[in-house]
């Protein structure tokens, strides 16, 4: 398939209403770096409830499916669940562990890189 404009579609706010503006571009005028094909997928979800613990919930429980499924978590700044991520087992040790293997990864580092 080819096509030889790019049309760029925008919603706009003017006072009370809103207009639709569009703007079309040569295909010459596109960057190569810009795929030819693309897909977004928006995934919204709504709770009847108001109360917080179960809109943390919630969110909580659509983040856990998110990685289920493979998709990307979620981009709103809201969206906080800790405990869904998982943690390096590094992670648990005392802080002079932690400080012992830090040194001794990046002495490993400079080794590597030089």
């Amino acid at each position: 398939m080819s096509f030889n404009y790019l049309f760029l579609t925008a919603w706009e706010r003017s006072g009370k209403s809103l207009k639709l503006s569009v703007l079309i571009i040569s295909i010459f005028k596109v960057s190569k770096l810009l795929p030819e094909k693309f897909a977004e997928q928006i995934i919204r979800v709504y709770c009847k409830k108001t109360d917080t613990k179960i809109i943390e919930a919630a969110t909580k429980y659509f983040v856990q499916w998110c990685m289920d499924k493979d998709f990307s978590k979620p981009m709103d700044g809201d969206v906080v669940a800790p405990e869904l991520t998982p943690m390096k087992k590094g992670w648990n040790k005392d802080d002079e562990n932690q400080d012992s293997n830090r040194n001794s990864s990046g002495l490993n580092c400079k080794v590597k890189l030089f």
